[in-house]
């Protein structure tokens, strides 16, 4: 078994508990990969940016990316940073974790097309254009009435221009037709799942499922329980009712729509990867497992678990599309764009 996951939230977490990635505590950590006993291991670490303030975010990435610079110097016999594919293939046999570095949320550009070669230069790979609001590129998920902004076109040729590849994860569908008539190379949705299958507006219609194919893209799976089982009512939550329904999920009294959410496990993720199947994308899906930045079915709630998935997938759709899923589709990705 080889893992490439195209997406966790590990390294924003630990450093505002001031851990290590030595901690036994987060769903990605040495000891757990170590544990998972992957003949190669591939992570994604993005620096989430929740601010959509382009000064302040601007800061918050810097913060961010000084914590995993410390994190890669101090495990440096464990973890090494990824620029290139030949980078990952080094870093992979010298049985180290090949750490990928990427960003939620490009409100961290500052509003400045400059930002963005030197992010890239500090090898930045990856970078979705937004988070769940507005910024200054374009609108979120809980921001459908917004599209790219003139900044968010000029942003994405620039991006496109240094090598780093937008991550459509977030974006408003509004934004995402937009984004589609302006981009040219190969992009990818990082940790999304079909909303056809699971209404939630975070995760990608068929029409976009197939742009992503057409291009040559990848879709990451996202294992959070609430992209992968749900009905329309959150379609038309505001940010506040959504936010009122996480704090009721997290105490005593749960609702029942909340509850539904709850049951998810591994077979809804064969369900979303069976449908992007039939739709042609046996070489477009990815791993994106949102690890320290959702609620994962306990099956899979570490990446100390991640052979259970392995197992279940294989047994569903054989040994050839599941090994694709879990490393082939990502790494030849990055052979051609990195």
């Amino acid at each position: 078994m080889r893992v490439f996951d195209m997406h966790c939230d590990t390294m924003t977490l630990i450093n505002k508990k001031g851990l290590d990635l030595s901690n036994e505590q987060t769903a990605v950590s040495l000891p757990k990969a170590q544990l998972a006993k992957a003949e190669a291991y591939v992570q994604c670490f993005a620096l989430f940016v929740k601010n959509d303030d382009s000064d302040e975010a601007e800061k918050e990435w810097a913060e961010h990316y000084e914590w995993f610079k410390n994190q890669m110097a101090k495990y440096s016999e464990k973890v090494e940073q990824a620029m290139t594919y030949d980078d990952i293939l080094r870093i992979t046999k010298a049985g180290k974790m090949a750490a990928i570095l990427t960003t939620e949320n490009a409100a961290a550009f500052g509003g400045r097309l400059d930002q963005i070669l030197k992010m890239r230069e500090k090898g930045c790979l990856i970078s979705s254009l937004t988070w769940n609001g507005k910024n200054a590129l374009a609108g979120g998920s809980q921001a459908q009435e917004y599209g790219l902004s003139d900044f968010g076109r000029e942003a994405i040729i620039e991006m496109e221009r240094c090598g780093m590849v937008a991550d459509v994860s977030h974006i408003s569908d509004r934004a995402m037709n937009d984004f589609l008539k302006t981009a040219r190379r190969p992009f990818i949705a990082t940790h999304s799942n079909a909303r056809a299958v699971c209404s939630h507006m975070r995760n990608l219609p068929d029409e976009y499922i197939k742009e992503i194919i057409k291009r040559k893209g990848l879709i990451g799976i996202n294992y959070f329980k609430e992209f992968l089982r749900g009905s329309e009512y959150k379609r038309t939550k505001s940010a506040e009712e959504m936010q009122k329904m996480y704090a009721a999920e997290a105490g005593t009294a749960k609702s029942s729509e909340v509850l539904r959410t709850e049951e998810a496990g591994l077979d809804d993720i064969a369900k979303h990867i069976e449908h992007i199947l039939k739709l042609g994308g046996e070489k477009a899906l990815a791993l994106g497992s949102d690890y320290d930045g959702a609620e994962i079915p306990k099956e899979i709630d570490g990446i100390d678990k991640i052979g259970t998935l392995y197992t279940y997938l294989k047994a569903r759709f054989g040994s050839e599309i599941t090994d694709n899923i879990f490393f082939e589709n990502a790494m030849n990705f990055f052979r051609i764009n990195f």
